[in-house]
């Protein structure tokens, strides 16, 4: 296997993380109208709408920061261990 520079290790990074913001974008849009609703009605957000806005939040951070805790060593590992728990449900 060719070694990873760092050059392309922070493509690489950056292609991952893009790909993953992308993803919780399209999650949280699905409920941003909520917040839209609690600001012109000031109805209150559903508890289970917050909690899992908060957990899709929460695991793009931690895929964000275990990407970029990756390595010209091992930067392939990560990737695939960050995935599978940010696919996770």
């Amino acid at each position: 296997m060719n070694k990873v520079t760092e050059e392309y290790l922070q493509k690489l990074q950056s292609y991952q993380i893009n790909r993953a913001r992308l993803i919780t974008s399209k999650k949280l849009t699905a409920t941003d109208w909520y917040f839209t609703r609690r600001t012109e009605r000031e109805v209150e957000i559903p508890a289970d709408i917050a909690a899992e806005r908060a957990t899709t939040i929460e695991k793009f951070d931690t895929f964000e920061a275990a990407i970029l805790s990756g390595t010209t060593k091992n930067i392939y590992e990560t990737i695939k261990d960050a995935t599978i728990a940010f696919e996770t449900k």
